[in-house]
């Protein structure tokens, strides 16, 4: 009974921060796997702080071990994409285009339309996408 307010106290400073707010997956297997884990060290009233301990441990680690910190959200700039998307157009004018000067960057400016159309058509469905999930 003793070890009941130290067990609160644990879980309060263990999963009251922001983070706990929006849960992953991961950080809540990896807050069972370390309870788990915890629960196995000593006996008594040991055993119960141990497997706190080892469950706060477990869910602040629990993105790192298990790989949800690779997925970073890839933001480019208009001015980066618009490059890009003339860099490709540029390697892909027709040759019979490549002597006249104004007709491959008609050429070119007409296909770097077409890739922001889809961009935005495909960032639009991904929206979209997410809205119905």
């Amino acid at each position: 009974m003793k070890y009941i307010p130290v067990t609160i106290a644990a879980l309060l400073i263990g999963f009251s921060s922001i983070e706990a707010r929006s849960q992953s997956t991961e950080q809540v297997l990896g807050a069972i796997a370390g309870g788990a884990l915890g629960s196995t060290i000593g006996d008594g009233d040991g055993r119960k702080a141990a497997t706190v301990i080892g469950a706060i441990i477990g869910y602040r680690n629990g993105e790192a071990i298990l790989g949800a910190g690779d997925r970073e959200l890839y933001h480019e700039s208009y001015t980066d994409r618009r490059r890009r998307f003339e860099t490709y157009c540029t390697a892909e004018v027709p040759s019979y285009y490549a002597d006249n000067y104004n007709l491959s960057r008609n050429w070119i400016r007409g296909c770097v339309e077409k890739l922001q159309r889809r961009q935005r058509d495909l960032e639009r469905q991904a929206y979209l996408d997410g809205l119905s999930n």
